[in-house]
């Protein structure tokens, strides 16, 4: 119960107000305690003197001759009720001479008066008060010496004085200070309780609130009464609130910023302690470590892919300076840039590693496309260059003036230059594509009428190698939509490609028809056909199956690269199936218009 402050505060109250009151209370009833006394012993020492002052009996030598009227004086003096006279001469020994208490002239005088006190007073010659508890009663006791003419004291007016009434008095006194006590200590404890409550009510609602806070609502505010401490602590209460509010707000959005960049970002985050235990993993970083989804972040680096471990194992990353580094490694067929850097917390002491992995499997291929495409073009063109250069100094070294030769030689440099011509302009047709310069002339095309077109033109270059080459259109096949010009050149360099690469007397069949909402162009042969393995790259610029054979073919390289993106810009597709050695089949794909 005391842990509160509310009973500590009443507890407070209370031991204060008791102590005050019961140390005033105690003074008081002392005090007039001493009062009454005082009071009663004046008052019994101004009767004895009133007594002697009015009585000339008493002023006799000898008390033994006047005992009657020494008696008849005391008994008519006026005294109270509970006072008590004894006139006791001292001669050779006390002898009682009259008293207002008829038991003393009957009893032992002794049993009324204190021996002590009456010794005492004939001895120091000077009157002695005292007051005497016994059996429950309490007097006061006066021993007053007479004195003789020649300064003996010839004996003692003893008078006592019952204290019953003074006590009673006194113990009334006591008992209002005891309920008076009681009432006060009532009233400080309820004043306490009040009071205490004042205070302890608005500091239980902040302790509430606060409760209500440290539970995640923040939102809580407390009412302000008074304008005093406890106010003040309200109100700061309520701006901390506030501003916390506000804080939390803004860690919130900071917090859900970036978990959704972490999240959404293109590449792997991966959050280490210094010990290595996983502390945040975004959804990237689980698909490329090919983590369990609910469970990685209770892992720990050593539980990672081995091959990435290999080679930016947590030792390593430490060994190096300032943790921070970057690295090109291998996870299964992507490659990856790992760069690392640590993160320190509010001490600006190391508290983890930051991961990255940044897929660089596109820029790789690109990479090595680029190297191979410049190899490529440098060695396409380096070989009609060294041809023409040789030739042309075969005939400056004076072959020219063999007329037949130089003809032939002129020939083979012609036909090396028209290689070249045709390489640069694919390469220039490739880069207006890439760049968006290439202007389209979009338009209907009537596809029974493009692929006479494309029959006729091809027909002699299939009969010099009597092949049989036919063309059918579906009825309904209607018409598309694209540039004339460039689908008869994607067709044109299929079916020529079907012609060089398809033995003597070989079968070349073209058909057109809808499939799948669009119009399709089949291109047929059964050539030599394309082993599986080369199928993926068949479109890559540059790429041969058979290099040797294609160059002397006269091929490029480039033919298929040119008949793909020519499609891509049309939204068609190309498909492109074969078996080595029976034949391929080539299926162009357009929207109608």
């Amino acid at each position: 119960m005391f842990k509160s402050i509310k009973w500590k505060f009443i507890l407070v109250y209370f031991l204060l107000v008791f102590v005050a009151v019961t140390i005033v209370g105690a003074f008081i009833v002392t005090q007039f305690e001493r009062q009454q006394n005082k009071q009663v012993t004046d008052t019994m020492k101004k009767h004895v003197e009133n007594l002697l002052n009015y009585s000339s009996t008493l002023q006799s030598e000898n008390w033994e001759n006047v005992e009657k009227p020494i008696k008849d004086l005391i008994v008519k003096w006026p005294t109270s009720i509970t006072d008590k006279i004894y006139i006791i001469s001292q001669n050779q020994k006390p002898v009682l001479v009259a008293s207002t208490s008829d038991a003393a002239t009957t009893q032992n005088m002794y049993d009324f008066i204190d021996s002590e006190l009456f010794i005492e007073s004939i001895k120091n010659a000077n009157y002695q008060i005292k007051t005497v508890r016994k059996d429950s009663q309490h007097f006061a006791h006066l021993s007053y010496p007479i004195f003789e003419q020649n300064g003996k004291v010839k004996g003692v007016i003893y008078l006592t004085s019952d204290l019953k009434l003074i006590d009673q008095s006194i113990n009334q006194s006591k008992m209002m200070l005891v309920q008076s006590t009681v009432l006060a200590i009532f009233i400080a404890v309820l004043l306490g309780y009040f009071m205490a409550s004042s205070i302890t009510g608005p500091i239980r609602d902040v302790t509430i609130q606060a409760k209500k806070m440290a539970d995640g609502d923040f939102t809580q505010h407390v009412e302000i009464h008074s304008k005093d401490e406890i106010g003040q602590l309200a109100g700061m209460f309520n701006t901390l609130s506030n501003e916390l509010q506000r804080k939390i707000s803004q860690i919130f959005k900071e917090k859900s910023k970036m978990e959704t960049i972490f999240n959404y970002m293109a590449d792997g985050l991966l959050v280490l302690d210094t010990k290595g235990k996983v502390m945040h993993v975004n959804q990237v970083a689980q698909r490329i470590l090919r983590l369990p989804y609910n469970t990685a972040t209770q892992m720990s680096y050593e539980d990672i892919n081995e091959n990435v471990r290999s080679s930016i194992e947590l030792k390593y990353i430490k060994n190096r300076d300032m943790w921070t580094g970057n690295e090109i490694c291998e996870i299964g067929s992507s490659s990856y840039r790992v760069q690392y850097a640590p993160f320190r917390d509010e001490n600006r002491e190391v508290g983890g590693i930051i991961i990255v992995f940044q897929d660089v499997t596109e820029q790789q291929r690109l990479d090595n496309m680029r190297r191979e495409f410049v190899a490529n073009v440098s060695h396409e063109l380096k070989t009609p260059i060294t041809t023409i250069k040789t030739y042309t100094e075969t005939i400056i070294d004076g072959v020219i003036e063999d007329r037949e030769m130089t003809t032939k030689f002129l020939n083979v440099v012609y036909g090396e230059c028209d290689r070249m011509n045709r390489i640069v302009s694919d390469l220039l047709q490739l880069s207006q594509m890439d760049y968006d310069q290439k202007k389209w002339n979009f338009r209907k095309i009537d596809l029974d009428e493009l692929l006479e077109d494309v029959h006729l033109k091809m027909q002699i270059s299939a009969k010099d190698k009597s092949h049989s080459l036919k063309y059918f259109v579906q009825s309904g096949v209607g018409e598309v939509l694209g540039d004339r010009d460039a689908i008869e050149q994607v067709i044109l360099n299929i079916v020529s490609n079907a012609i060089k690469y398809t033995p003597e007397a070989g079968e070349i069949n073209i058909q057109a028809y809808t499939r799948d909402h669009r119009a399709c162009i089949e291109i047929e042969d059964n050539g030599m056909g394309i082993p599986e393995k080369d199928v993926p790259r068949i479109f890559e610029r540059f790429y041969r199956v058979d290099k040797a054979r294609s160059r002397e073919m006269g091929g490029t390289g480039l033919g298929l690269s040119i008949a793909k993106q020519i499609l891509d810009e049309h939204q068609g597709d190309i498909e492109l199936e074969s078996t080595y050695g029976e034949g391929t089949t080539v299926r162009i794909l357009l929207p109608y218009a």
